[in-house]
């Protein structure tokens, strides 16, 4: 009994590790479907992971203040685990200025730094269980 107990305790962290990439991937693709939809031209990404947390780097030449403003006022939520549990699927649906706040309850940290007036730089940071 001890045996099968054990296995299904590592098929549910395999389940849990695969859905964490999940929404990682929807993050991402989500901040960049809204940058190319606001003219972006350049993406740069990078994501490092540790045993305590997922940072998501992300550099752009978007300069338009407002839609930054705009941005930066969406991602800034706070992490709500119950929102995030039902509704992270949604993200890459064609609504993207909506789903914007979804990333903001998806992370625990998140800056936006956008004093060169060419680039801005994007920074998540999603804390793991």
């Amino acid at each position: 009994m001890q045996i099968i107990t054990r296995e299904i305790v590592k098929i549910r962290k395999g389940d849990e590790m695969q859905s964490e990439k999940q929404r990682i991937i929807a993050i991402v693709n989500e901040l960049v479907t809204f940058l190319l939809h606001n003219k972006a031209t350049s993406i740069q990404i990078n994501l490092k992971e540790s045993d305590e947390d997922s940072r998501i780097y992300v550099c752009s030449n978007i300069a338009d203040s407002k839609v930054l403003s705009d941005l930066k006022n969406k991602i800034m939520a706070n992490r709500s685990e119950e929102v995030e549990s039902l509704y992270w699927k949604l993200l890459g649906d064609e609504n993207t200025k909506d789903e914007l706040y979804l990333i903001g309850k998806m992370v625990n940290d998140s800056n936006i730094d956008y004093s060169n007036s060419k680039l801005v730089m994007i920074t998540l940071v999603r804390k793991k269980n």
